[in-house]
């Protein structure tokens, strides 16, 4: 199960919106910033730009795993923006 705000809960459901995603942003980059993992949990901080020009997101995803296996999945997002006021930056 996942819970995303944006889509039913089932797995199929993600999946596919996840299908279609990669169809219509097929030069979509997905860069891995941070991982971090304790045990049962994997929490990867990442940069996704769905065409090479934009300034993209950044995500947060979080799994939780079973026996090597995906059971629940959150996700978090924010536009990266061109201008802010923070100096250390997104990433």
């Amino acid at each position: 199960k996942h819970h995303n705000a944006y889509f039913n809960g089932d797995g199929e459901t993600l999946s596919s919106a996840m299908d279609e995603s990669a169809r219509a942003n097929p030069n979509k980059n997905f860069e891995i910033q941070r991982v971090l993992s304790d045990v049962a949990f994997v929490a990867i901080h990442s940069k996704i730009r769905q065409v090479p020009d934009e300034p993209g997101m950044v995500f947060m995803h979080i799994f939780c795993f079973e026996k090597e296996e995906i059971i629940a999945l959150w996700d978090f997002r924010q536009a990266v923006l061109r201008d802010f006021i923070n100096e250390n930056g997104m990433f």
